[in-house]
């Protein structure tokens, strides 16, 4: 039967659609799974790549065109295996050619047997970063993939974030080897043994390089305290106010002790402070020093956003020199600070920039308050004497701090005093 089955003639310029490994140990089954594809790297030529073969096994090739069935090679005693061809168990690499026009190395010239080569697999390295996390952070990239390891040829990136107030200072890189060919039992990138440096290229806080050896990695990233401060108020003394209006986004450095105050409330002659920790874009605000440079930095939109605190409506600010005339202060009280208080201001003037005053329509024509105390939650700075006593002389106030033309019994302010009118 088999002899019947081997009458195929090899023909030459064979075009047959498909073509199937064929073995005796499968009972010469024609199987989906031993089907040859092209081998796009020779013409005419065909490829089953790793096949598992052992010293008995025996086969051939066949050629599938409709109904028509051709043998490689034709005829009896002329399998492939059958006469000691396969000379040790394992994985090969079967080729064909159905034109017959393989050379004298082919077996029959249609079929040749290569042991398959073991794939090939990429060796990766480490890449180690020895930074410290308090001051950034440090990872490593093969396009867009951030990664640990990396096998020769891959171009890495290394993408350096610094933390808030830090900046890189200095990269350097270099190869290392694993102790005794296996890890070392507790990794310490500065006992190493470094065996090349790394070139990098590029600022910043990106630098690059080509892995060019079989090798880790470790590189080494320094920071540096570089606070990047937007403003800078100096000579303030400790306990002392300043006011100030800026136009952008504002923080105190961390470093800072000194704090930030907006006027929120007035009761009487008692303003009332809300402590703020950022200060939206044209927000005036007092300053408590703390007789050391103040240093601010730029805050964001978001953080300017998150601001709930509003400022009292009187209580203004100036971007540049604000100038006053006369028409200014028969319209309205102005009061700026002065030392620790806002003193009311007798004449007309002006008040330089980014600074703060408050501004109180005329009541009835009623008399200013010579001065107003400020409040901190339950605290109160105290009205200096020789301050009002500047501003008017014998001038007699109730304690609301209106100006009273003819008293009668009771307390007042007068003189910058409390004084008892019986």
């Amino acid at each position: 039967m088999f002899a019947l089955l081997l009458m195929a003639a090899v023909t030459t310029n064979v075009s047959a659609a498909d073509y199937y490994l064929v073995m005796e140990s499968q009972e010469w089954a024609i199987l989906d799974a031993n089907k040859f594809t092209a081998n796009t790297e020779a013409d005419g030529e065909y490829m089953l790549a790793g096949v598992e073969l052992t010293t008995t096994d025996q086969f051939k090739v066949v050629g599938v065109d409709g109904e028509t069935t051709t043998w490689y090679p034709d005829g009896m005693g002329n399998n492939y295996g059958e006469n000691g061809e396969i000379v040790a168990d394992g994985t090969y690499d079967i080729y064909f050619r159905p034109n017959a026009d393989g050379g004298d190395d082919w077996f029959y010239n249609v079929i040749y047997v290569a042991e398959a080569l073991p794939p090939v697999v990429d060796t990766y390295f480490d890449l180690t970063a020895d930074f410290s996390s308090d001051f950034g952070d440090v990872k490593f990239y093969v396009g867009d993939e951030e990664v640990t390891k990396a096998k020769v040829g891959d171009e890495v990136s290394i993408v350096i974030t610094p933390n808030e107030d830090y900046a890189v200072s200095s990269v350097t890189a270099n190869y290392y080897t694993s102790w005794d060919g296996g890890e070392a039992p507790a990794f310490n990138p500065r006992s190493l043994n470094l065996v090349g440096e790394i070139t990098l290229t590029g600022e910043g806080n990106t630098r690059t390089f080509t892995m060019a050896s079989e090798y880790n990695v470790l590189v080494k990233v320094e920071f540096e305290y570089a606070p990047t401060y937007v403003l800078t108020i100096t000579g303030l003394a400790a306990n002392r106010y300043k006011t100030y209006c800026y136009g952008d986004n504002l923080k105190l450095a961390a470093e800072s002790g000194a704090k930030l105050y907006t006027i929120t409330a007035l009761n009487g002659t008692t303003l009332t402070l809300t402590e703020l920790t950022v200060v939206p874009a044209e927000m005036p605000f007092l300053i408590l020093g703390d007789g050391e440079d103040i240093n601010f930095k730029a805050a964001t939109a978001q953080e300017a956003e998150a601001v709930t605190i509003t400022p009292l409506e009187a209580f203004k600010g100036t971007l540049e020199e604000t100038s006053f005339e006369a028409a200014d202060m028969e319209a309205a009280d102005y009061y700026v600070l002065n030392n620790n208080n806002f003193v009311w201001v007798m004449g007309a003037g002006s008040l330089g920039p980014n600074k703060c005053y408050l501004e109180f329509v005329k009541d009835n024509g009623a008399s200013p308050a010579p001065a107003l105390d400020i409040v901190i939650g339950e605290g109160t700075t105290h009205i200096d004497a020789s301050l009002i006593d500047s501003v008017n002389d014998n001038v007699i106030y109730d304690l609301s701090g209106r100006r009273v033309a003819n008293p009668t019994t009771g307390l007042y302010i007068m003189n910058g005093k409390k004084v008892i009118l019986k």
